[in-house]
C-alpha cells in the first residue's frame, strides 16, 4: 500500500503545479497587450479558470484518499511467519450499518481483544474477539481470532475463525478480507503439515493480491509459498520465491518484508549447506530488524545465527546466539520462542557432552511446549529427554 500512498502524493504535487501554471495564465490572458507567444490565450478565460476548478477537485479527492486509514496490516506471528490481521480502522468501517447496541457491544470486546493481543495474552484475546463476533459478525474480529488462536498455536481454532471470515468476505465481495484469509489458512495448514492444502490456498492468495494491485499482498504470499517449497525440500523453488517476495519488499520499501525474505533465503542455504551464504544473509536479516526495532525478529535472526554456528562447530558462538535470543523471547512474552531457545541451548550442552545441563534445557522448553500446546515440538523435545535418559545420541 505505500507505493499507492507515494503515487496520490506525486499525483497531488502535479496537480498542484497544474494549478499554478493555469492561475499564470489566466493572469496573462486578462493583459491588455499580450506578447504575440502569448496571442492564443486570448478569449480562453472561461477554458482556464474550469481547468483550474477540475484540478483542484481532484487535489481534495487525492487528499480525502491519503487520509484513508488502511483496514489491514502484516504483522510477524510467534513462529515468525508473516500472517494478516485487521486494524481498528478497518473494524470502525465495517461498524457503520448496525444498530446502535450492537455496535457498541461488538465495539467493546473488539476494543478488549485489541488490548489483549498487544499484550501477547492471546487466549483471551481470541475469547474477547469471539465474543465481538457473536454481537455483531464482522470480518476483522473474524481475522483477528484467527490470527490470536494460530499465535496461541490452536490451529483447529484458527482455521474455523479464519473460515468463518472468508464466507463473510466473499459474501461482502472484498477481495483483500478474501486474500488476508486465503493466505492465514495456508499458513494454518503448513502448520499442521499439510503442505499441498497450504500451497493451495497461498496461491490463490497471491493471485487475488495481484488481481487487487497489492504488492505488499504479493509479496508476503511469495515469502509464504516460499516457506511451503522449503518444507517439501524443494530448495530452488523456495529459493526463487524469496527472492521474489525480496524483490516486490525493496520495490515497496518495506525493511521488515526484506528482514524476513533474507531470513528465509539464509534458511535456504543453510539447507543446502552452504553455511557462509546462510550467516550472511541471517545477518543482513538481524542488522534490519534491528533497525527498525522489531525484536521478536532480532530473536529469530539470533536462533537462525545459532543454528549456521551450530553447523560450524562453533558452539561457544552458537550458545551465545541462541542466549540472546532466549533474553529477547522473554522481554517480548513469547513463550514458542523462549521454548525453541532453550531446547537449542539444550542441544549445544548435549554436543558438548554436559548432558545433565541439556537435560534441565529439554525440561525447561518441554514445560513451555506443553503449557502453550505446540505438540509438534513437544515430541521432539521429549525424544531428545528419552534419548539423554537412555544414553544415546541426539
Amino acid at each position: 500500500m505505500k507505493n499507492k500512498k507515494l503515487l496520490l502524493i506525486i499525483f497531488k504535487h502535479s496537480l498542484e503545479f497544474l494549478m499554478a501554471v493555469a492561475g499564470i495564465l489566466i493572469a496573462w490572458s486578462s493583459l491588455t497587450h499580450l506578447p504575440p507567444m502569448l496571442k492564443l490565450l486570448e478569449g480562453q478565460q472561461l477554458f482556464l479558470g474550469i481547468a483550474t476548478a477540475v484540478f483542484a477537485l481532484f487535489r481534495w479527492i487525492i487528499n480525502l484518499a491519503k487520509d484513508i486509514p488502511e483496514a489491514l496490516e502484516t504483522i510477524i506471528a510467534p513462529n515468525g511467519q508473516t500472517i494478516q490481521k485487521a486494524t481498528v480502522s478497518g473494524f470502525d468501517k465495517e461498524l457503520q450499518d448496525a444498530a446502535e447496541e450492537r455496535r457498541n457491544e461488538a465495539k467493546k470486546y473488539f476494543d478488549a481483544g485489541e488490548k489483549d493481543f498487544k499484550a501477547n495474552n492471546y487466549s483471551s484475546a481470541a475469547n474477547n474477539y469471539r465474543a465481538s463476533i457473536d454481537r455483531l459478525p464482522t470480518m476483522s474480529a473474524c481475522l483477528n481470532a484467527g490470527t490470536s488462536f494460530y499465535n496461541s498455536s490452536d490451529y483447529q481454532g484458527a482455521e474455523r475463525a479464519y473460515q468463518e471470515g472468508l464466507k463473510l468476505a466473499q459474501q461482502k465481495g472484498d477481495k483483500s478480507f478474501e486474500a488476508a484469509f486465503l493466505g492465514n489458512i495456508g499458513n494454518v495448514y503448513y502448520g499442521k503439515g499439510k503442505l499441498d492444502d497450504a500451497l493451495n490456498y497461498h496461491q490463490q492468495a497471491l493471485a487475488l493480491h495481484k488481481t487487487i494491485g497489492n504488492p505488499l499482498g504479493q509479496a508476503n504470499a511469495l515469502n509464504n509459498i516460499g516457506l511451503v517449497y522449503s518444507g517439501k525440500g524443494k530448495l530452488a523453488d523456495a529459493l526463487n520465491s524469496y527472492q521474489q517476495a525480496l524483490a516486490l519488499h525493496k520495490t515497496i520499501g518495506n525493511p521488515l518484508g526484506q528482514a524476513q525474505a533474507l531470513n528465509n533465503i539464509g534458511n535456504v542455504y543453510y539447507g543446502k549447506g552452504k553455511l557462509d551464504d546462510a550467516l550472511n544473509y541471517h545477518q543482513q536479516a538481524l542488522a534490519l530488524h534491528k533497525t527498525i526495532g522489531n525484536p521478536l525478529g532480532q530473536a529469530n535472526a539470533l536462533n537462525n545465527i545459532g543454528l549456521v554456528y551450530s553447523g560450524k562447530g562453533k558452539l561457544a558462538d552458537a550458545l551465545n546466539s541462541y542466549q540472546q535470543a532466549l533474553a529477547l523471547h522473554k522481554t517480548i512474552g513469547n513463550p514458542l520462542g523462549q521454548a525453541n531457545a532453550l531446547g537449542n541451548i539444550g542441544l549445544v550442552y548435549a554436543d558438548k557432552g554436559k548432558l545433565d545441563d541439556a537435560l534441565d534445557y529439554y525440561q525447561q522448553a518441554r514445560i513451555l511446549f506443553q503449557k502453550i500446546g505446540a505438540t509438534m515440538q513437544l515430541r521432539q523435545v521429549e525424544a531428545n529427554i528419552n534419548k539423554i535418559k537412555l544414553g544415546q545420541q541426539i
